[in-house]
């Protein structure tokens, strides 16, 4: 980081799906992805019908595994294969497959630079059906849908920063009651 120095105030995550802002992807974001055809990566365990029940036009569906990634070639191979028969153009590839959109993603991209590329991963479970997956801020008590990540201490009253080890038992328990309490 001393290499680039940027103020604490200025950084941010790579998750910006997520914690306080799954509120606002879902209710501004979600709706924009809809107007595009989709190429969706994710679970094979995802419901389709019910992802297209949430209008998302899906053109392609690559189900995964969970160990995706100790077959990542296969699909990669997969993907490239169904890019190269279907030319897209102006299409969205979704991608929740964990580290293996790390590798998808630049190099389809290489191969079809005119569409988008979004590792959304487990942001859209509910959509695929997914439901209460694995992620605490998908649950309906979770505490950190009230956070927004920030790399300083907060600097404000009741600022919430997204460590769960700066917290107590009593405190994560206080920040559980305040979401179901706000039903945010």
């Amino acid at each position: 980081m001393d290499n680039y120095p940027i103020h604490s105030t200025r950084k941010t995550f790579s998750g910006l799906f997520v914690n306080a802002m799954y509120k606002r992807l879902q209710n501004e974001f979600i709706p924009a992805m809809t107007k595009y055809p989709v190429i969706l990566v994710a679970n094979e365990k995802a419901d389709l019908a019910h992802f297209k029940k949430h209008e998302f036009k899906v053109r392609h569906f690559v189900p995964i595994s969970l160990n995706a990634w100790q077959h990542y070639e296969d699909i990669v191979e997969s993907v490239q294969r169904y890019t190269m028969r279907t030319n897209p153009k102006n299409h969205l590839f979704l991608f929740s497959a964990g580290p293996v959109a790390n590798i998808l993603i630049p190099a389809i991209h290489k191969m079809h630079p005119e569409n988008t590329f979004i590792d959304i991963g487990s942001c859209i479970d509910r959509q695929l059906g997914l439901m209460d997956g694995d992620q605490s801020y998908l649950k309906k008590t979770s505490w950190k849908k009230l956070v927004r990540c920030i790399w300083h201490q907060p600097t404000r009253k009741n600022q919430i920063n997204c460590s769960s080890k700066s917290k107590s038992k009593l405190e994560r328990a206080f920040l559980k009651l305040r979401v179901l309490i706000t039903n945010t």
